[in-house]
């Protein structure tokens, strides 16, 4: 940005005869811009730091909407605000942060209080009550979207990561075992029952 400003204002005093003395304040003029807009870019620079450093930490919480939402999509039941509350105070949720404290660098919905709880607590407690449950089954043939041509595999072991569930998978073709697959790194294999049962659907 200063090297646009600094090369417009030579340009311009290339048009005129300046004498010496003029010269010299107007090279100390650009210099106070250009470090105006050094101190500037520092300035935005460590804020679009400070702001991906809390985008990622924030993957690690979930807010009492999310678990809700959550709750709902893995057993089609509808919970509520009241009975996170009753967990949280239980202290089965952990430790709870409000969102705007913790990130402040980070947009969010104005005048609204979220309150946010680590994901790894919240992910076990849910489990334990049966309300979460990963994606895919022990011995579920699936796709690999991180891996080429997206090779098939089998699940041996599911485990809960850090912010997802995620696999151990054994490749069909190599026999290698790929460690830490992401839930959302994998597609289900229709099984052929499947495709019977759709064909029958439809001539239903």
């Amino acid at each position: 940005m200063y090297l646009k400003i600094l090369l417009r204002v030579i340009k311009q005093l290339e048009r005129i005869a300046l004498k010496k003395e003029d010269i010299l304040k107007e090279i100390e003029k650009l210099e106070n811009t250009i470090k105006q807009c050094e101190s500037q870019r520092q300035h935005l620079q460590e804020r679009l730091n400070e702001v991906i450093r809390q985008e990622e930490e924030r993957k690690r919480y979930i807010s009492s909407k999310e678990i809700l939402d959550l709750i709902y999509e893995q057993t089609g039941k509808k919970s509520n605000m009241s009975t996170i509350k009753r967990w949280a105070d239980e202290g089965h949720l952990g430790q709870v942060v409000l969102e705007k404290d913790k990130f402040w660098a980070i947009r969010s919905k104005q005048g609204r209080k979220r309150f946010l709880y680590p994901k790894k607590e919240v992910f076990s407690f849910l489990q334990s009550k049966g309300l979460l449950q990963p994606k895919f089954d022990i011995l579920d043939r699936v796709h690999m979207h991180n891996r080429p041509n997206r090779e098939k595999g089998v699940i041996v072991d599911a485990y809960f990561g850090e912010h997802q569930f995620c696999y151990t998978v054994q490749l069909e073709k190599s026999r290698q075992v790929v460690h830490h697959v992401r839930e959302n790194d994998l597609l289900r294999i229709r099984q052929e029952s499947d495709k019977c049962n759709e064909n029958e659907h439809k001539d239903a």
